[in-house]
Parts: structure tokens; sequence; C-alpha cells
């Protein structure tokens, strides 16, 4: 890698291993559904779904971007178990996907502040999936990304993390530091 200050890969990959794992449990506890499972998203395709929700996340050593496309038609896949689907409205799904990034960000931060590396993150947002397009792609040795669906056999989402390290950090991820056990979540 030129001019990158990663000199270990094992740290990026520990980081795609963490978000890979938060993102998996936070979507099962937030969905209330124990079916969610990760698989590998071999697309090369952009535009992925209808809706993109967004968080940042960033800080003096890094900054990170997770994604979630998704259609609007998965709220109520992912949604079933805490309300009545007819409840479902579009706001409500959307809002939906805005906590789960704003989840998965907040699990990643603490696992981050773990490893003496702080972020400062970004309200979660949603906008239409086409507008990854205008996401630049960076080819710096500095940059990692990684991608991959969460699916419970009903519905499926398309989660996507963008590093960026400015400095040389050390990380170190063991997935038993997860929390295995959520509270009940209200679907709002």
């Amino acid at each position: 890698m030129e001019n990158s200050p990663v000199t270990d890969l094992t740290v990026v990959e520990a980081l795609k291993s963490a978000v890979r794992s938060l993102s998996a449990s936070r979507l099962a506890a937030h969905a209330n559904d124990a079916n969610v499972r990760l698989l590998e998203d071999d697309s090369s395709d952009l535009v992925k779904a209808h809706w993109m929700s967004l968080i940042l996340g960033a800080g003096r050593d890094m900054r990170i971007t997770f994604k979630c496309h998704f259609m609007s038609e998965d709220g109520p896949g992912f949604g079933r178990g805490l309300a009545e689907v007819s409840s479902l409205t579009e706001e409500r799904i959307l809002d939906f996907f805005k906590e789960f990034c704003n989840l998965t960000m907040g699990g990643l931060k603490i696992l981050l502040e773990n490893n003496q590396i702080q972020i400062g993150t970004s309200l979660p947002l949603v906008t239409r999936g086409f507008d990854e397009v205008f996401f630049p792609r960076s080819s710096s040795g500095s940059c990692f990304e990684d991608k991959w669906i969460l699916d419970n056999g009903i519905a499926r989402v398309y989660c996507a993390v963008h590093f960026e390290i400015f400095n040389p950090i050390k990380f170190f991820f063991n997935a038993s530091e997860l929390e295995e056990s959520w509270g009940k979540v209200e679907f709002f």
C-alpha cells in the first residue's frame, strides 16, 4: 500500500468483522428477529435498492460511513415482530432503518473507544438509493470498503461500510464483546 498509515491489514479485517457482526446483531435485536443471517454480497451494482440510510463517524484517526440499502417492502419483513404490519407506515419504516444505522454506529463507537480511538457521529439520515452514485470512490491506500447482505428469509437489506484511516491505529475485536442480550425494542 502506498503512503498508507495502516501497516497491518489485520486491523482493517478486524474493523470489517466488527461492523458486520454489529450490524447483524443490532438488526436482529432491533427487529426482534433471531432469523437474521449475514450473507456475502458479490454484486458490483452501486444502487442496491430504492432507499439508503446512512450514518457518518469521524475523528482524528479515521472516518467511517455505514450505509444500509433497502426497499420499503423490506420494512414489514423486519418489523413484523414489533408492530402490526398494517401500522408500518413509510415514515415508520424509514425511521426503523435510520435507527438500525444509529445502533450499528453506536456499537462500533463503543468498540473503537475500547481501543482508544475516538469518533463523533452524525445523526442517521435516509436518502434515495440512487444517491449512492454521488459517493466518491477512493483509490487511496488508506480507504477500505466492505459490503454484505442481512437477510431473515422474508426481507433483505444491503449493508456497506467505508473506512478512511488517517493515522496508524490498533484495533482488536472479539465477537464475544458484543452484547448478546438486549431489552425489548419498541417500534416507534
